[in-house]
């Protein structure tokens, strides 16, 4: 039989097909197996992808090591994933990588993560949420900066058994994802954040306090530690500023500084 040798992009393209593939056995029987193995192989192929992307600027920027010659084979090691995201934000710019990304690379990196180093329990309709938010991230990452022309689009590289499933997956992200604190998230979320901007003290024991906001210093002086605010609350998704969410673990608590959550309070505009 005679093999067939795939490059960097047409084996970013398997991994693809074989991920949407699993989630159309997932959703068929609802074994969390196919997720994880759905989960698994989109993974691979957002490093492959990304990995396609440097090669196309400069084809040793694949390579963990670029400073030290050294024959090129196929046992030459890649460069790992923070590596990776660093020469992507150098090449294309940290603000338009950003865009595309909104932390979907860290949602593929912490399932592959957990999938393979320790147990995961993967639900469905969140699993197939995510699964559809890392899908639409290749989408854009693909036709942003990898297409050859203006109608080479990602679907004409899928299995033509495969994309009806693409288009709901597609359907499934822009009709309950938004846009909103530099990520993507629920509409309903949205307006959980929003809505509770509105609610700025509690009370405890009958005084009123005023509510310790993500970012503030109150948050973390007690303990001296703080966390990266660049990122969003790893908890409710708000933003440096922003009120925490009713029942967040990061909130803090105005009277003792310690965590809110578990403390009888009644919330007051």
């Amino acid at each position: 039989m005679e093999s067939k040798k795939l490059n960097i992009l047409e084996n970013a393209f398997d991994f693809l097909n074989c991920s949407i593939g699993y989630v159309i056995d997932a959703k068929r029987t609802g074994n969390q197996i196919f997720w994880k193995h759905a989960l698994l192989n989109i993974s691979f192929s957002i490093e492959l992808i990304l990995k396609k992307r440097l090669r196309k600027e400069y084809p040793l920027l694949i390579y963990e090591n670029i400073n030290k010659y050294r024959p090129i084979s196929s046992d030459t090691k890649t460069v790992e994933w923070d590596s990776l995201i660093s020469r992507c934000k150098y090449v294309i710019g940290e603000s338009e990588f950003q865009s595309m990304n909104s932390g979907r690379i860290d949602l593929a990196r912490k399932y592959r993560n957990q999938i393979i180093h320790y147990h995961t329990h993967l639900e469905f309709p969140t699993v197939y949420y995510d699964f559809a938010n890392l899908i639409n991230f290749i989408r854009l990452f693909y036709e942003n900066q990898l297409q050859i022309n203006d109608k080479d689009y990602l679907y004409n590289h899928l299995n033509i058994e495969f994309r009806t499933e693409n288009n709901e997956l597609v359907s499934a992200f822009a009709e309950e994802c938004v846009y909103y604190n530099d990520t993507f998230m629920t509409q309903e979320l949205k307006n959980e954040i929003i809505k509770q901007q509105e609610i700025k003290h509690l009370i405890i024991g009958g005084k009123k306090y005023k509510r310790i906001p993500y970012g503030d210093q109150k948050e973390f002086e007690k303990y001296g530690i703080a966390p990266d605010y660049s990122l969003n609350c790893h908890d409710c998704s708000v933003k440096k500023g922003q009120i925490h969410l009713d029942g967040c673990d990061m909130e803090k608590c105005p009277k003792c500084g310690e965590q809110l959550l578990g403390h009888e309070v009644d919330y007051v505009e």
